[in-house]
């Protein structure tokens, strides 16, 4: 299992609706949380060892939201 951390701007209910749509339809993301109290609304992602950070940041970018690695 990898842990990935990531920067994003993930700062409102819509944008959470829309990654939540994203990451529970993924068959290799198995749990992620976004710590909305951070400035950098902290993205931590649980997934098989098959995702990289890059996947998930071009998954992201792809729906509109900011992403960078951490």
């Amino acid at each position: 299992m990898n842990i990935l951390i990531f920067k994003t701007d993930i700062d409102c209910e819509r944008r959470f609706n829309y990654v939540n749509y994203l990451f529970t339809n993924h068959p290799q993301i198995f749990q992620w949380t976004v710590d909305s109290k951070d400035v950098d609304k902290v993205l931590r992602v649980e997934s098989s060892e098959n995702i990289t950070e890059s996947d998930v940041i071009q998954l992201l970018r792809r729906i509109g939201i900011y992403c960078e690695e951490l």
